[in-house]
């Protein structure tokens, strides 16, 4: 049977290795080398017996923590609103979206996470930016610019090129394909 003292130790031992990760995670970096020297202690049985000297290293590396997060600042995200933020899955519309907009992948994502901070207007602004993917495809299908132009010329110079393309009989049209591009 393990000695209450032992016990402690054992608890002590995992509760900083659950604390070097969080250190990590939050980049705590000294908190995280004064947890990495009292459990380096801890291993070689110095101040095994003393429960003093681990609840004086405890309260230490708890205010060297709680003061290095004091210069960090942590936004919440409500769990409703987490979905939203894709960090490590990009694919915030789904695979078939992901593909099929290759230009636009970085603005999904940034939406996403626009959307979970609750910066409505921020999100508005990159949607804005992936919705410019479909024009400016038609654009280059029917060889159009959508440079220095406003959405509406845009698509009236793509409405008429369809509508010249799709007058031309078929076999003409893939003659002159060239002409309707």
């Amino acid at each position: 049977m393990m000695a209450p003292i032992d016990k402690l130790r054992d608890k002590a031992m995992r509760t900083l290795g659950s604390l070097a990760n969080d250190c990590k995670m939050l980049a705590l970096s000294m908190s995280a080398e004064m947890v990495a020297g009292v459990r380096s202690t801890l291993e070689r049985d110095a101040h095994r017996n003393n429960v003093q000297w681990l609840l004086d290293q405890m309260k230490t590396v708890r205010d060297s923590m709680s003061t290095e997060m004091k210069w960090r600042v942590y936004a919440y995200i409500p769990a409703e609103k987490a979905k939203y933020f894709t960090t490590g899955k990009p694919q915030l519309f789904g695979e078939e979206v992901h593909k099929a907009l290759h230009d636009a992948r970085n603005d999904v994502h940034e939406a996403g996470c626009c959307m979970a901070l609750t910066r409505l207007t921020a999100a508005v602004f990159h949607l804005m930016r992936v919705i410019e993917c479909g024009p400016a495809a038609l654009g280059k299908a029917f060889s159009v610019s959508l440079a220095h132009i406003n959405w509406g010329s845009a698509i009236e110079q793509i409405e008429a090129r369809f509508e010249t393309c799709t007058r031309m009989p078929f076999g003409k049209l893939n003659r002159t394909a060239k002409t309707c591009r």
